[in-house]
């Protein structure tokens, strides 16, 4: 009797489901499409997230130019919309989506938006739209590419500035005001530039304990 009620317990555990970002979403995918793309079948392990690049968009209250509302797009970075939608078109995009869709957002720093330096340096306008993400659309996961071209190393690797301490301490501030939120952030070499440290640094701020903060390689 013992062992057929743990058979039965076991059938109505709920599924452990694997997250997979499909990212680089943009207007060149049918609306129509999307709800079958993030609609997983019955039984399936596997769980879409629908993650938005973001390089040139600008500020949800303050668009680049190109990127406002049905404006002319010959100034975006791809003209036909291709992989950094307006802001507008990821509230279309998220609106197409199936109910409860998971949506991860990617920063990353351009000439014309510094999403990641300007969040590591703790700058107003990056932090309010961190808010935004995580309190209006919910999201699951925030990719803070350090690893963006242009993002200076000194900002996450040891120098005379000293800048790499205040951006950990950013992230770590962040995770703990946003625990539901998952923040991501890149381990990678190139020429000189490791990132190893930084992230042994943000581990260590965090005192090892914070399951929101993570590495990926």
């Amino acid at each position: 009797a013992i062992a057929a009620k743990r058979v039965e317990l076991a059938e109505f555990r709920p599924m452990k489901r694997v997250e997979f970002g499909i990212c680089g979403l943009d207007v060149t995918v049918p609306r129509e499409a999307l709800k079958d793309l993030f609609q997983a079948p019955d039984g399936c392990a596997l769980e879409a997230v629908a993650a938005f690049q973001l390089a040139y968009q600008g500020y949800p209250w303050n668009p680049a130019k190109g990127y406002e509302s049905r404006s002319d797009t010959k100034h975006r970075r791809y003209e036909n919309g291709e992989t950094y939608p307006a802001w507008y078109e990821i509230e279309e995009i998220i609106a197409a989506l199936p109910h409860g869709t998971k949506i991860s957002f990617h920063l990353n720093d351009s000439s014309e938006c510094r999403y990641v330096s300007s969040l590591l340096q703790g700058e107003s306008e990056a932090l309010r739209l961190v808010q935004l993400l995580c309190q209006r659309y919910k999201a699951r996961h925030i990719q803070v590419n350090i690893s963006s071209r242009g993002v200076a190393p000194d900002l996450f690797m040891p120098s005379a500035r000293g800048s790499w301490e205040k951006s950990a301490s950013c992230l770590v501030q962040l995770a703990e005001m946003y625990p539901e939120t998952l923040f991501l952030v890149p381990v990678f070499q190139r020429g000189d530039i490791d990132s190893l440290p930084f992230l042994q640094l943000v581990l260590d701020m965090s005192k090892r304990t914070m399951s929101n903060l993570l590495a990926f390689f």
